[in-house]
């Protein structure tokens, strides 16, 4: 069809400068640069997600996808990866400082959880315990420790997850 007006995200917009959004339908998630946040110099990469046509909190990125030079145009791909330019150490250089920009891959590395039971009055290790992972909207994980007290989960970032702890004679936890 066509275009509506551009409306101001004045929500999210600061004194300063936002540049190089970049919208993640699938997660609902605006992903921008900014120099109007507290960041750690130049423009670093922020995200927000949209639920119920509300914007929730601004997240800053962490280090080392921010960098104290200018890093923008983030643009996710699967659940383990996304691309950006950046002007930081290692892009081109002219003379002594850092001028031009150049893309990034940012790679993220697999997540674990470890999780392991203990009885609760002696701190004893438990045997033969049950543990299942609960992720919203998702099918749970579970796994049965018999004899070692010690597993665990891959997980991914940004996720909420609820891990139970089941043995016979027990209440589960």
């Amino acid at each position: 069809g066509s275009f509506g007006k551009p409306e101001n995200l004045s929500a999210l917009n600061t004194i300063y400068d936002e540049a190089t959004p970049f919208f993640d339908v699938p997660n609902s998630t605006l992903f921008f640069s900014s120099n109007g946040y507290q960041n750690l110099g130049g423009f670093d990469i922020y995200k927000v997600k949209k639920v119920n046509e509300t914007w929730k909190q601004v997240k800053h990125l962490p280090v080392p996808i921010n960098s104290s030079y200018n890093d923008l145009f983030y643009v996710p791909f699967g659940e383990n990866a996304a691309s950006m330019t950046s002007n930081r150490i290692g892009a081109a250089v002219l003379g002594e400082e850092s001028c031009c920009y150049d893309l990034f891959k940012v790679t993220y590395q697999n997540l674990k959880l470890n999780v392991s039971a203990f009885e609760k009055e002696t701190e004893t290790p438990l045997s033969e315990v049950v543990f299942t992972l609960i992720e919203e909207q998702k099918d749970p994980k579970v796994k049965y420790v018999a004899a070692d007290n010690f597993t665990d989960f891959k997980i991914n970032r940004d996720k909420s997850y609820k891990v139970l702890a089941a043995k016979d004679g027990y209440f589960q936890d």
